[in-house]
């Protein structure tokens, strides 16, 4: 029953478990559209959505509640600093810790059993690490370095300002040695000097001469050596530029090596140097010969003004500034020498080929020559391409110039790495044999190569078991083929294999290259002859056959009939160790300052005998000497009776100097104790001591100094602890080199006149006669 009565009360909804329900309706108030809906809606028992709007009631009274439910929190109002006096240490209580069960480890079982099982299912990645047999070689390593001339100041040290042509084009000689003839391909060093008739001594250039003790003067190449030898030389660099210039101008489908049979005929050179002529001013002239206009430039413009002063007259038009132009500039450019100074344009250029100019120019062209080739010569673009455009990369991404690891970073270095290659490898094959997919492979014969390699690594387990453990690092280096077999497939080098052999070194590998030593620079020993079908006698393999080569040559199984039967010629003959300082021209480099006229190379040794010169010479960088005890009569400054009035070493570091202190400022070395055992040739002065021995009353033994020679050991500071094993290093790989050399010399000195080959030996040893028999009769004789 549905009652209604008039009363203010909101409608309400009365409900009962058995009878209907009954509310009552306020009449007086108009009912909305929006009351009624939500009436219907809590009639229904449903919940109200929170899309629909509330309706406005009072905006006071909700004010007031939404400020009521506002709960603001006050900050606490910042405490009085206690003064000094006040200052009390406060510590905090310490919480108790509660000790907490642990569990006992099961034996057999690790705590970390989830990471445990994680690590022996991950197989080890090979790629983050360079294993290639060569290693980038980066300017940054003496970025921050600075290295000291005098260092390195010996009887045999000469300044040599033309080394990096020479290098340059003996760099070119060795990549792309299919183009040339095989008479280039034995050039050494000296070949260029005496063929160029460069010497070396003057840090500006070619110098006037060369000193000989033994000759007590200056002497030129034809004065101690053989006028034979000389014209040979000329004419294997006269055949270089004719090599040179038909590279530039012949077509590739026609080309064909000139021999030094085809320099004897006239106007040989004429129609190339001719069109060389039309088209040097396009290709670039070097800048040894273009005239250099920097110093008349106006200071802080980069042009020249043709005219003394711009014009200042009124312009024509007002509203068009710019058709009146004040003056007319001309901007830097390297033209070339006039004619008459121009080494390109003389007559006898054309007749007598690189001999027709100056010794320095001979150099110059030379080396233009090749930067020509390797721009403009299709030729030697085929050739790039094809070292360029190969199916594999190298490991360390393309860097400007790469070595062979085991002369930047040693023997044993090399070994040591390639050991962890081989425990790394040994640990993912050992988890694929525990994989399930890769046993169900195996088991059904999917993958037979898996198979073998798995009876590989079991084969190479089983002999590392038997062997004891200070004998298994040389085991690992013995199975090498074994290990390569394992690398197949994994990686395509390792850090003994050959870095002369595969192709992607080509380009960018610095052959010559035989160390670096940190605070001090680069060696180089150029020599040709690194790739190509090369003899079994070529210094350019990998690391253990050029050690199996010098155990032959220094056990004397390969002679110097051996190296002939070898063709031992085919390789230089001769050899020169440089030194680059590196640090120097890198320092000049970073701060700007011009290089021009600066000399960054410099020879250490030319022969073999001078090669162990230096040998000795480097015991004295390596090896540390105790400071010596000064006795009470000595003063200071004076020590075994040698004064410090030493000649000032060029380019010396007074910084340096005061870090030796600890080491004995003398320069004398007692023959008796002398560690480097060197046998002095130049020239020496005797030093007599003053004082003598009190007791005995004989005077001291004479001691001997080179006059020329720094002894200085390197600073006792750490950071040259490096420098000493480096420089250990460089002093076997040269001992070990020095048989090998002197040999090769050998070979020059007693066959130099004969073609390298077996049967024209066996002819030799054949026609012997011995004419020191005595015969009894002429019978005897007809017999």
């Amino acid at each position: 029953m549905l009652d209604t009565t008039h009363n203010d009360a909101v409608p309400q909804v009365a409900t009962s478990d058995n009878t209907a329900a009954t509310a009552t309706v306020t009449v007086n108030t108009p009912v909305s559209e929006t009351t009624s809906n939500q009436l219907n809606a809590e009639l229904l028992g449903l919940r109200r959505s929170s899309r629909v709007p509330k309706p406005r009631t009072d905006l006071v009274a909700d004010l007031e509640d939404e400020y009521k439910k506002r709960t603001y929190k006050r900050k606490p109002k910042p405490k009085p600093k206690l003064k000094a006096k006040d200052k009390k240490k406060v510590t905090k209580p310490k919480k108790k810790k509660l000790k907490k069960k642990v569990a006992k480890k099961k034996p057999g079982k690790k705590a970390n059993s989830k990471s445990a099982a994680k690590n022996d299912t991950q197989e080890p990645i090979l790629t983050e690490s360079n294993w290639a047999p060569c290693t980038p070689l980066l300017s940054s390593d003496f970025k921050s370095q600075q290295s000291v001339e005098s260092r390195l100041e010996n009887p045999n040290m000469k300044a040599v300002p033309y080394a990096n042509d020479i290098m340059k084009i003996m760099f070119f000689l060795n990549k792309f040695y299919t183009l040339f003839d095989q008479d280039l391909l034995n050039l050494s060093f000296q070949d260029f000097e005496v063929g160029l008739d460069l010497y070396p001594g003057d840090p500006r250039g070619s110098a006037d001469g060369i000193y000989i003790e033994d000759k007590k003067g200056i002497v030129y190449y034809q004065d101690y050596i053989l006028v034979k030898e000389v014209i040979q030389s000329q004419d294997k660099m006269n055949l270089l530029f004719l090599t040179l210039l038909q590279l530039l101008f012949i077509d590739p489908k026609k080309y064909d090596a000139p021999t030094l049979s085809e320099i004897s005929g006239k106007n040989v050179y004429r129609t190339y140097i001719t069109k060389i002529r039309q088209n040097a001013s396009d290709w670039g002239y070097p800048k040894e010969w273009t005239t250099n206009k920097t110093l008349n430039n106006t200071v802080g413009e980069g042009k020249f003004p043709i005219f003394p002063q711009n014009d200042t007259e009124p312009v024509v038009d007002p509203s068009h500034p710019e058709i009146l132009t004040p003056n007319v500039y001309t901007y830097i450019t390297n033209d070339p020498l006039p004619d008459e100074e121009n080494p390109l344009q003389r007559r006898e250029l054309d007749d007598e080929g690189i001999l027709g100019i100056l010794p320095n120019d001979r150099m110059v062209l030379l080396r233009t020559l090749v930067d020509w080739c390797t721009i403009q010569s299709l030729l030697i673009h085929h050739e790039i391409y094809q070292l360029s455009h190969l199916k594999t990369e190298t490991q360390f991404g393309t860097q400007t110039q790469h070595v062979a690891r085991y002369y930047l970073d040693g023997p044993e270095e090399t070994y040591n790495t390639f050991r962890k290659l081989c425990s790394l490898v040994q640990k993912k094959y050992e988890i694929r044999s525990k994989k399930k997919h890769y046993r169900k492979q195996v088991e059904e014969g999917k993958n037979p190569e898996l198979r073998e390699k798995f009876k590989l690594l079991e084969e190479i387990k089983l002999e590392m078991d038997n062997v004891g453990d200070s004998e298994k690092a040389k085991l690992t280096v013995s199975l090498y083929d074994k290990w390569e077999r394992l690398f197949q497939g994994e990686l395509n080098d390792n850090p003994l294999s050959d870095p002369f052999n595969d192709p992607i070194y080509t380009l960018r590998s610095q052959e010559f290259f035989i160390g670096r030593v940190p605070y001090m620079g680069d060696f180089y020993l150029p020599r040709l002859h690194s790739y190509g079908d090369g003899t079994t006698m070529s210094m350019y393999t990998d690391l253990r056959k050029l050690q199996d080569l010098v155990h032959k040559f220094k056990n004397k199984e390969y002679t110097v009939f051996h190296l002939f039967e070898e063709y031992g010629q085919t390789l230089s003959s001769r050899f020169k160790l440089l030194y680059h300082d590196t640090p120097a021209m890198i320092q000049d480099i970073n701060r700007n300052n011009s290089t021009n006229g600066k000399c960054y190379w410099y020879e250490m040794c030319h022969d073999s005998k001078s090669l162990r010169e230096f040998i000795d010479f480097l015991d004295y960088k390596i090896v540390r000497h105790p400071p010596k005890e000064k006795k009470k009569d000595e003063k200071d400054g004076d020590v075994t009776g040698v004064k410090q009035e030493m000649p000032v070493l060029s380019g010396g570091n007074k910084a340096d100097d005061q870090s030796m202190t600890d080491v004995a400022p003398t320069t004398a070395v007692s023959t008796e104790a002398s560690t480097a055992n060197t046998t002095v040739t130049e020239a020496t002065i005797s030093i007599k001591s003053d004082d003598t021995d009190k007791k005995s009353k004989t005077p001291k033994k004479k001691k001997w100094v080179k006059l020329d020679t720094n002894t200085h050991p390197l600073p006792r500071d750490q950071r040259y602890n490096a420098s000493r094993s480096k420089l250990q290093i460089l002093k076997e790989y040269l001992s070990d080199f020095y048989y090998i050399l002197s040999t090769f010399e050998q070979l020059r000195n007693e066959y130099a006149d004969m073609k390298p080959g077996r049967r024209q030996l066996r002819d030799i040893r054949r026609n012997q006669i011995n004419y020191n028999m005595d015969y009894d009769s002429d019978d005897d004789m007809m017999e």
